[in-house]
């Protein structure tokens, strides 16, 4: 699997994720480049089916992981612990609802994604004002 990650939404650098197996039906892993047992780069699709009935048509449950860590401790200038990035997307979407709706909330996510203010949120602990 290729994505696109770097300057801008039109442009960038493509990395490719290779495929590390599938967990039980409800879970696809990807490992990024650099991905090595001292520092995992990991890349988690997981699905889980709906619980439906004669009544309600269910929600659908589905969601992406991104854990990133170092397990290497490096002494010098500044100090690096051992410790993880994780980035944790959940989506739950009632499938009485139409599916342009998952479309919008998509196209949304994957522009916010590419802000400042989302990066700022993240790396400063700032909200965005406007």
């Amino acid at each position: 699997m290729n994505v696109t990650t770097g300057g801008s939404i039109t442009g960038g650098t493509t990395v490719a994720l290779t495929p590390a197996g599938l967990a039980a039906g409800n879970k696809a892993t990807f490992v990024a480049p650099g991905h090595t047992r001292l520092e995992p780069r990991l890349v988690d699709f997981i699905v889980t089916p709906p619980k439906t009935s004669s009544t309600e048509p269910g929600t659908a449950r589905s969601g992406l992981k991104i854990a990133f860590a170092s397990r290497v401790q490096e002494e010098g200038c500044c100090t690096v612990s051992p410790g993880t990035v994780i980035f944790d997307v959940g989506i739950r979407w009632p499938l009485g609802q139409p599916e342009t709706l998952v479309d919008e909330a998509i196209a949304l996510l994957k522009g916010l994604v590419w802000t400042t203010a989302f990066a700022d949120s993240i790396k400063k602990g700032t909200l965005p004002s406007s």
